[in-house]
């Protein structure tokens, strides 16, 4: 049995992890080997993320704009009072902002 960092055990062919969710340790091993650590890839992986983020909100924002009946009416339904007003202004949050 091999253990790295107490939080990762290979017993056999098998692998237990007992450490967080997302493995943090790996993640620095990796930046201490240069995997992470030129500027213009931390550069590059930054700016892809937040387009990634960015395009989530935009789509959504286009298709409320799409379907503005059917969304203002499920709004409607959820109980939302002036629900086409805060529907216009969802819109504009999502694609100005």
């Amino acid at each position: 049995m091999r253990q790295f960092d107490d939080r990762l055990e290979i017993i056999g062919g098998s692998r237990r992890w007992y450490g967080p969710i997302f493995p943090v340790a790996i993640i620095e091993k990796l930046t201490i080997k240069g995997v992470f650590i030129n500027q213009s890839n931390q550069n590059f992986a930054a700016l892809l993320g937040r387009n990634l983020l960015a395009a989530v909100f935009v789509l959504s924002g286009i298709n409320k704009m799409g379907n503005f009946a059917g969304t203002a009416a499920f709004m409607s339904s959820a109980g939302l009072p002036l629900a086409e007003l805060l529907l216009v202004t969802t819109i504009a949050i999502e694609l100005i902002c």
